[in-house]
């Protein structure tokens, strides 16, 4: 073969693996649904296992939560009492792989702490009606969040906002849009981006994302306390990452909780008793 075929041979090597690019990202813009919202088909509220994963949540003392926001739309979740009767209430998103039948553990650190916990069903999630998209979910994320502070048992009318990955974006994004007392921060994921792309085998997703989740522009403009509980060994959003976060921030009232030995999905499960305690202690200067 000589260097003039070789280099024919390349040539069309490359401009196949051009048009099988431009193929993939064409798809992936179309499917990309099914990598932004994976946990949204799992568990359809009609169905036999969702029923009985509700079952084993009502078990252990949560309670669905269904009311009739604005406009008429059904907002959905569970919500787990206060063993005090009285106190702050936590607003809180799961991650965008996983539903509010899969969420007992984050559920049980945060009662642990003291705390009331509302757990959202993202519309389009389980049984709750409509789509899922950035617009829709802060919506209902806003109109639950305006329930909670009216309600009698929540001391003060002091909710904080929080998630896990990317329901932590969710939770940061709406703490720019009401004064909530504080946000907890669990894996936190700054950008949808940034959560898509590891699993996207470092295909550029931002350039096609319908929606961007993006908190990381917005993070100097959160003035309430955050906390920021992230696993050691994440390798989505490495400590490292999570302090560049901690920096962004136009505030001293953010604390750092890193758990030892937890990955991306089982900082709550792991981090026990020690991150609870970290909650308890950041509950004494959220709201003020």
């Amino acid at each position: 073969m000589t260097v003039k075929d070789l280099g024919k041979g390349l040539a069309k090597a490359l401009v196949w693996l051009l048009i099988l690019s431009l193929i993939g990202l064409v798809a992936l813009y179309f499917l990309q649904d099914l990598v932004v919202y994976p946990g949204r088909g799992g568990y359809r509220g009609e169905s036999a296992e969702w029923q009985a994963r509700i079952s084993a949540v009502a078990s252990r003392g949560y309670h669905l939560f269904d009311f009739e926001a604005p406009g008429g739309r059904r907002l959905k979740g569970v919500w787990a009492t206060a063993r005090a009767g009285t106190a702050p209430a936590v607003l809180w998103f799961h991650g965008f792989g996983e539903n509010i039948t899969e969420v007992n553990t984050q559920m049980a650190a945060l009662h642990d702490a003291g705390l009331h916990v509302f757990v959202m069903q993202y519309p389009g999630y389980g049984h709750s009606p409509g789509e899922a998209r950035e617009g829709p979910i802060l919506a209902d994320a806003e109109a639950l969040y305006d329930l909670l502070v009216k309600r009698d048992d929540v001391a003060g009318g002091r909710v904080l906002v929080g998630g896990e990955e990317t329901g932590s974006t969710v939770a940061l994004l709406l703490a720019t849009r009401r004064e909530v007392a504080g946000v907890i921060a669990v894996a936190p994921t700054p950008d949808l981006a940034t959560e898509v792309r590891s699993t996207a085998l470092g295909i550029p997703v931002a350039l096609m994302m319908k929606d961007r989740y993006d908190a990381a522009a917005v993070l100097s403009s959160i003035k309430c306390p955050v906390i920021l509980a992230a696993g050691t060994e994440d390798r989505v959003v490495p400590p490292e990452r999570v302090e560049a976060m901690a920096a962004k921030f136009s505030h001293l009232n953010v604390y750092n909780a890193m758990v030892p030995g937890a990955g991306h999905n089982n900082v709550l499960e792991i981090g026990g008793r020690t991150l609870v305690e970290s909650i308890q202690r950041f509950l004494g200067v959220a709201g003020k």
